[in-house]
């Protein structure tokens, strides 16, 4: 058995839950959404009777981590969570999980984040952890076309931390009229690899 996770960029749109009865068929565990679309500090557009909502107390949540699957058990953790980076404890057939859910927002430096990130990692500890980032950052790693500055400090972040990049060969992650590229990973330290269909 294994966890199913969808990570999706909203960009502010609610539109995006239409998708929910897709995931909900498809057997989706999971939904790390990244640029939620939120009102009066509440994610919404993905409320179902069974699905719970994992997301920062901020007047502007950019992060939320949905649980579809009634038989996973979920509890926030409130270490180092701010709008932008959410964490989760998960209790699923295939064993307990961190998962954490990032968004380093393109206007802005990337190596806050990048510290709240590591600090939340740093605290979890060897526990099995995933995390569901969109970096807006190019890398060769993660099958960029070329690497860029912010890149190379997520590239750091991954070597500090023995992370494992779950989707290096997978086609773009985003595409618009301007082009495609991969701004998305997901990572997971070794042990929980194995567990994760992203």
């Amino acid at each position: 058995m294994e966890l199913k996770v969808l990570q999706i960029n909203a960009q502010g749109f609610i539109s995006v839950a239409a998708n929910l009865k897709k995931c909900t068929e498809a057997e989706i565990d999971v939904i790390v959404i990244q640029e939620s679309y939120a009102y009066k500090g509440k994610v919404k557009g993905y409320a179902t009777s069974s699905a719970r909502t994992i997301q920062p107390s901020s007047n502007h949540p950019q992060v939320a981590i949905i649980v579809l699957n009634q038989k996973i058990d979920v509890m926030q953790i409130d270490t180092e969570s701010s709008s932008h980076v959410i964490g989760a404890y998960i209790t699923t057939a295939v064993g307990d999980h961190y998962l954490i859910a990032a968004y380093f927002q393109y206007s802005h430096e990337v190596a806050p984040y990048i510290n709240m990130l590591e600090n939340m990692v740093k605290k979890i500890g060897r526990e099995k952890r995933i995390i569901c980032a969109d970096v807006n950052a190019n890398s060769v790693t993660w099958n960029s076309k070329s690497t860029d500055d912010r890149g190379e400090k997520v590239e750091e972040l991954i070597t500090d931390n023995r992370l494992i990049i779950i989707e290096a060969n997978n086609p773009p992650t985003y595409s618009s009229s301007t082009g495609e590229s991969n701004i998305d990973i997901t990572l997971a330290i070794k042990n929980a690899y194995s567990d994760i269909v992203n």
